[in-house]
């Protein structure tokens, strides 16, 4: 602030006053030396009041010349020290205020700015669950949201998706608790709420299924998106990690790729089989990217998970299953001859054939409409299991950073067990 000058407000006085080739200028008014304008380069004329509170020298924000009329500011003034000579202090009433109007969807993105993306990699999930989920009250001051309003949010959620309800619950807690930790004087509405039980998912491909999803696989007219499944089968790795994967992450000569940062913060080195190898090579030699899996049109990017990719493979992995069958065959011949588009995609046909089974009361036969993109990192651990790996080697195959994300595979890995109970047996009776 280069100058402070002093004179009587008047609207003549402020509206002739010359506007400031750079920096603030502030002018005291002469009937109330507390109240203060401000100038900007820019023009803007801003009414402030400048007093000693608790021993500090602070500014309170009055409003706009000429929205606020020159009576109106100095009212103002008289009022405020008036609050101040009390004892009061106008600034943190003042933030108490603005904190009490302050919105779930303004305290969402502070928490997520300040908190998650520090700490957090995956924050732009958060972000996501914030949008999708707590979108009724996003506008809803914190202070007016009750428990009501998250036990409907709770239970909306969980009637299709209890894992994602416990999760947004979670978020929503932490979002409360985040802002009554920076001074926010309110109870959390989301706390005490009783989580829906959890079931672990174990769905993967079963041997039965997998000839006719590496079929489908193959059939796939994407070259990338045959490419990046057929890696995340060959490998057991996330999907994240095999969006980015890059070709100077791959060790040719021994054979491995190096993933700088997992999920748990710690880097990861997954041996490539003869087969894995095979599909990169053969996709090295059509590359023009950093990127092993780079996005059609943004060569410079890397590759966003190809869901239609995988919902056509799926769907054409089942339709293989079923016209192995008598019955769904003849379902399946049904659609297509009274379709009138001939060229129906798989996915819908799959999803007329299962209209037409549960309108005639048709059993149908095993499918894989259920299998998801992350499921292949299951089945990668599951099919280790079942030839009798040990919890041990498919943690770290996996990255696992604790054993208890491994005792899922616990329950496959019987057939050593199995051994060494009939061993024991045989033994026993052999007397």
């Amino acid at each position: 602030m280069s100058q402070v000058n002093s004179f009587n407000f008047t609207i003549d006085t402020i509206n002739a006053l010359p506007i400031p080739t750079k920096g603030t200028i502030a002018y005291k008014d002469a009937q109330n030396p507390s109240l203060q304008l401000y100038l900007t380069p820019g023009g803007a004329k801003t009414f402030f009041i400048r007093k000693r509170i608790r021993g500090r020298d602070q500014r309170i924000r009055v409003g706009r010349f000429p929205a606020l009329s020159i009576s109106q500011a100095r009212s103002q003034a008289i009022l405020i020290g008036a609050e101040i000579e009390k004892g009061l202090d106008p600034l943190a009433e003042k933030r108490k205020a603005a904190a009490k109007a302050i919105t779930l969807g303004e305290q969402a993105a502070i928490y997520i700015e300040r908190h998650c993306k520090p700490k957090n990699k995956d924050w732009k999930n958060r972000e996501k669950e914030v949008a999708k989920y707590l979108k009724p009250l996003l506008n809803c001051p914190l202070s007016t949201i009750t428990r009501e309003d998250v036990e409907t949010i709770q239970f909306k959620i969980g009637k299709k998706a209890p894992i994602m309800s416990n999760r947004v619950m979670s978020l929503l807690r932490s979002i409360f608790n985040y802002a009554i930790k920076k001074g926010w004087e309110g109870k959390n509405p989301a706390q005490g709420f009783e989580r829906f039980k959890e079931v672990s998912r174990d769905r993967f491909v079963l041997p039965e299924e997998m000839p006719f999803l590496l079929q489908a696989i193959d059939e796939e007219k994407n070259r990338l998106a045959k490419d990046f499944f057929k890696i995340l089968l060959l490998t057991g790795a996330r999907k994240n990690n095999v969006q980015k994967m890059r070709w100077d992450q791959i060790d040719w000569s021994y054979g491995y790729w190096r993933i700088p940062e997992t999920k748990n913060g710690q880097p990861l080195i997954v041996p490539l089989t003869e087969k894995a190898i095979l599909v990169l090579q053969e996709g090295k030699q059509k590359a023009n990217s950093i990127w092993v899996f780079p996005q059609a049109k943004r060569s410079d990017l890397p590759l966003v998970a190809p869901q239609k990719s995988w919902n056509r493979i799926r769907a054409r992995a089942t339709l293989l299953i079923w016209n192995k069958n008598q019955v769904t065959s003849k379902l399946i011949d049904q659609i297509k001859e009274k379709s009138i588009n001939r060229n129906l995609g798989e996915d819908k046909l799959v999803s007329k054939v299962i209209r037409l089974a549960e309108m005639s009361g048709t059993p149908l036969p095993g499918n894989l409409t259920d299998v998801r993109i992350h499921d292949l990192r299951r089945t990668f651990g599951s099919y280790q299991a079942l030839t009798g790996a040990s919890l041990q080697i498919i943690g770290k195959s996996l990255g696992h950073k604790s054993q208890q994300a491994t005792q899922i595979y616990a329950r496959l890995n019987l057939d050593p067990v199995r051994s060494s109970v009939e061993k024991a047996v045989d033994t026993m009776f052999s007397f």
